[in-house]
């Protein structure tokens, strides 16, 4: 095989130069979004701590948690960690991305459930596989539906 020519290098350097700012963007915006979820992360944990001090019982302060960490991560999604959105009616955004949030969260309970009951797995370090594995999924799918630049002369959906 034979090593490519000037030519060939400097091609294939201008695809991937224009791809750069792209990949770039797109890291940090994974970082962003990392840190959004983790302080997501903690107001979910805080509200379901409170509900929990406040008798609620686990289900109704699980749910608690959930839709306070659900609108923060929305929130600074929107205002902080992504520079694009594709959509013009915020109230239609906000559901589209719960509904990935729920879609993530039977996601994470499928895999507890393979990798607790079937792979028999202890049940913190699923927690943890699946927790990775679920901020990708839910960054990815947010990203793509939601948060990717629209092609040049498109107008944000509105309904």
């Amino acid at each position: 095989m034979t090593a490519p020519s000037c030519a060939d290098c400097s091609a294939t350097q201008a695809v991937d130069a224009g791809n750069a700012p792209v990949a770039r963007q797109t890291l940090v915006e994974l970082v962003r979004y990392f840190v959004a979820s983790a302080i997501a992360l903690g107001v979910d944990t805080g509200l379901y701590a409170l509900g929990l001090r406040l008798h609620f019982g686990y289900p109704l302060a699980a749910v608690l948690g959930f839709l306070g960490g659900l609108a923060v991560a929305y929130l600074i999604s929107v205002r902080w960690a992504f520079r694009t959105r594709r959509l013009g009616d915020a109230r239609i955004e906000f559901v589209v991305f719960a509904v990935i949030g729920v879609l993530g969260l039977l996601l994470t309970e499928s895999l507890l459930w393979l990798q607790i009951d079937v792979l028999a797995f202890g049940p913190l370090p699923a927690k943890l596989a699946a927790s990775c594995g679920v901020f990708f999924f839910n960054f990815g799918v947010r990203k793509f539906v939601l948060f990717k630049a629209l092609p040049p002369g498109r107008a944000p959906a509105t309904s």
